[in-house]
């Protein structure tokens, strides 16, 4: 059974401002601690959802230009985007704390030293202050602990979201069960480079050509610090920053890899301004007792964004919330955290737990894009060398006559690639195809060889 704080005299007293408290500590405004940040809560505007349900639309949406039409002539009609909408339960997240019994008896034993700090003649003020700065950071390690623990998970959910479009998160109702959300990624918004592994230039400007032509703009793109500094060391970004510098050179020319700053210079220079959002994270996740560092941004993909708002964190009222458990002291952390203190006996502990009906939920995902390192295929050598006269073309461990795939090809991508084309050509223009027209060009395969 819960009972009051084993410390109530001093809980009592913090637990009202103690929101404040872990927001100072959190960005490091104690003992010089480094900065803590989170990209879900710059990235995402706090949303109550009542119903404790949450939801994702996309529309889309392309903008026509009017129609000039004479006077007292009807004005044409247009057809109305269609809109799409991803939902489900929000889930509850949480996490508690326990102070065994030593930990118990080493507090009593700080209360105990400020007593006699208290009692002695000329008792020194900032001793005294001091000491009970030790008991509150002791009884509020906790609670900070708590607090942050539900930021880690909200932050490992977005990242993974915002990257793959899926994020999964465990529900403290169901233990061991993960709720999957799926916030619907546009197919035809998703390419895969044209060279496995390998992000070019002309991979970027494919995906900024296609958003154009859905009339949008980008201004950012997410990416994973190490796929940055593996695509920074390419030979098209040392040219792209030696242009910026004004540098003549030419093949035989030995490029220095550009630093980061000038990178950025020169790519928002080539690119309409476009910048990075590098992404550098690890989640530290437990379970067992057995910790597990996890860096959930997938970093085998780009995500191209119009805006850094890129959805809301939705959160709901916990049933304690409105149903609050006598002696048990209750103190509310970022709108959506509800943290709390309370002891019981059999053994002895005084716990602390914070909880949390929430969800990264990621909106207007009609204007996101993705570029996918790992998905672009490659020509199959063995193959290619038994074709003598070049006639045939393998994809996917099935081969066709060139004839045939390029008719199916250029039906899907409205391009012109001759029969006669090189299998090189042919699997590049294969990997342009965003994911909806691969998945169009798949199922007319295996409608060609049924």
């Amino acid at each position: 059974m819960k009972q009051a704080s084993l410390f109530i005299t001093f809980i009592a007293a913090l637990w009202p401002s103690l929101g404040l408290f872990i927001t100072e500590k959190v960005n490091g405004m104690n003992n010089g601690e480094a900065q803590r940040t989170y990209l879900h809560k710059t990235m995402l505007r706090e949303v109550y959802s009542s119903d404790q349900k949450w939801e994702g639309t996309s529309a889309n949406t392309v903008y026509v230009a009017a129609d000039v039409v004479a006077l007292d002539s009807p004005l044409p009609v247009k057809a109305r985007p269609s809109v799409g909408t991803s939902s489900g339960k929000l889930p509850k997240i949480g996490m508690k704390k326990a102070l065994s019994e030593t930990d118990i008896t080493a507090i009593d034993t700080m209360k105990a030293q400020l007593l006699l700090l208290e009692n002695q003649p000329n008792a020194s003020q900032a001793a005294i202050a001091t000491q009970k700065s030790r008991i509150l950071r002791k009884l509020t390690d906790d609670a900070l602990y708590c607090s942050v623990g539900i930021d880690e998970k909200l932050e490992g959910a977005f990242l993974e979201g915002i990257s793959n479009g899926v994020a999964l998160v465990e529900d403290e109702n169901n233990t061991g069960t993960a709720i999957r959300a799926d916030y619907g990624y546009l197919k035809d918004n998703i390419f895969d480079t044209t060279i496995k592994g390998e992000i070019d230039e002309a991979d970027i400007r494919k995906v900024i050509d296609a958003a154009d032509a859905k009339g949008y703009a980008f201004q950012y793109i997410m990416i994973a610090t190490q796929t940055y500094n593996k695509m920074r060391q390419s030979q098209w970004a040392k040219e792209l920053a030696a242009n910026y510098k004004g540098q003549i050179f030419d093949e035989d020319t030995k490029l220095a890899v550009p630093s980061s700053k000038l990178f950025d210079e020169a790519f928002a220079d080539s690119f309409n301004n476009i910048k990075f959002i590098k992404v550098d994270r690890t989640i530290i996740y437990e379970k067992n007792g057995k910790k597990n560092p996890v860096k959930p941004f997938n970093a085998d993909h780009l995500i191209f964004l119009t805006t850094q708002e890129v959805g809301a964190l939705v959160y709901g009222t916990l049933a304690e919330e409105n149903h609050r458990v006598n002696g048990v002291e209750y103190a509310t952390v970022d709108t959506y955290k509800l943290i709390s203190k309370f002891s019981i006996n059999e053994p002895l502990q005084e716990w602390t737990t914070g909880q949390a009906i929430c969800l990264p939920v990621i909106e207007d995902v009609d204007a996101i894009f993705m570029l996918r390192l790992e998905g672009g295929e490659e020509v199959d050598p063995e193959a290619e060398a038994e074709d003598e006269d070049d006639v045939k073309f393998t994809y996917k461990g099935y081969t066709y006559t060139k004839a045939l795939f390029c008719s199916i090809l250029n039906s899907i991508n409205g391009g012109r690639t001759p029969a006669t084309a090189k299998d090189e050509t042919i699997m590049a223009k294969v990997n342009d195809l965003n994911a909806e027209q691969k998945e169009q060009l798949d199922a007319a395969l295996e409608n060609a060889r049924n």
